[in-house]
């Protein structure tokens, strides 16, 4: 009779056992939608092959016309991480140097680095640039300069030598 039940417990702690695994890994591997990769890519815990898939998957992401403003320059902090160009040109246009019209809230740009530190100095470069301060673009492109090496993102290092050179 002591057999039986903990046979039962056993059965019912190795299923709660079997959901839980199951459940997490569905939740890992489960195609998400955009917003959801921005969020999860913000968190930061992820592994460098989980990362690049998501970055992937919000590069991706097909431009809207109801004009998000951090989902599209979230695409473009994607498209500089995974290194492909275009985005990045084609949201910055031929007169500016940054891919942004106005500037964004602290709260998009805070989203839109995608919880990559090199990310976050770009952007907060690239917003002093537009303010007009020149010091702080001119540090926070040098900073990017040398974190873009370190976190092997060319494009980034790219960017940030050519606004160290337009606020020298």
């Amino acid at each position: 009779m002591i057999e039986s039940r903990l046979t039962g417990k056993l059965r019912v702690f190795l299923g709660a056992v079997f959901l839980v695994f199951f459940g997490s890994l569905a939740v890992r591997c489960w195609p998400t939608s955009c917003a959801a990769a921005v969020v999860r890519l913000c968190d930061g815990d992820l592994e460098h092959s989980a990362r690049l898939s998501l970055l992937q998957q919000v590069c991706a992401e097909p431009n809207e016309a109801s004009g998000a403003d951090s989902r599209q320059l979230a695409r473009v902090m994607a498209a500089i991480a995974l290194n492909v160009d275009l985005p990045f040109r084609k949201a910055c246009g031929a007169e500016r140097h940054w891919p942004f019209a106005l500037l964004p809230n602290a709260a998009i740009l805070d989203t839109a680095a995608l919880g990559d530190p090199v990310l976050k100095a770009l952007l907060a470069a690239m917003v002093s640039e537009s303010r007009g301060d020149l010091a702080a673009a001119q540090a926070g492109y040098e900073q990017v300069v040398r974190s873009s090496y370190l976190f092997r993102m060319p494009l980034a290092q790219q960017l940030a030598a050519a606004g160290k050179e337009r606020t020298h």
